[in-house]
């Protein structure tokens, strides 16, 4: 029987023919990581923001966005040899204030919806 999770959030498995350090590589050179004083004074800053451990192949990516926009998710993920390449495992989520602020939400709508037909 299947799990049903109500909070999104979503794990994907990739193939690759690259090797684990090509992939590391190709991500290290998309991501910049700046603490809060650099991000707000850096000026070259890349499309990709995050981390990743070069030597264990784990990262962490969120997108860059020029607009303010709360429910920009996270990606976190492990490089894994295999022997004719590589696998990537990937989880999609949002960050825990989304998560806070959908729960919150859909509570309140659930109890005020049922009323709503009675004024």
């Amino acid at each position: 029987m299947a799990k049903v999770f109500y909070i999104p959030y979503t794990k994907y498995e990739l193939q690759s023919d690259l090797t684990q350090e090509e992939l590391v590589n190709k991500i290290h050179s998309q991501i910049s990581n700046h603490s809060l004083i650099g991000e707000l004074t850096a000026k070259d800053k890349r499309k990709f923001s995050g981390s990743i451990n070069l030597s264990a192949g784990e990262f962490q990516i969120r997108k860059r966005l020029n607009y303010r926009n709360n429910f920009n998710s996270n990606l976190k993920g492990r490089i894994i040899e295999s022997g004719d390449g590589s696998r990537v495992l990937i989880t999609l989520k949002l960050p825990i204030f989304n998560y806070i602020f959908l729960i919150l939400f859909c509570t309140v709508w659930v109890l005020v919806n049922p009323f709503e037909n009675l004024f």
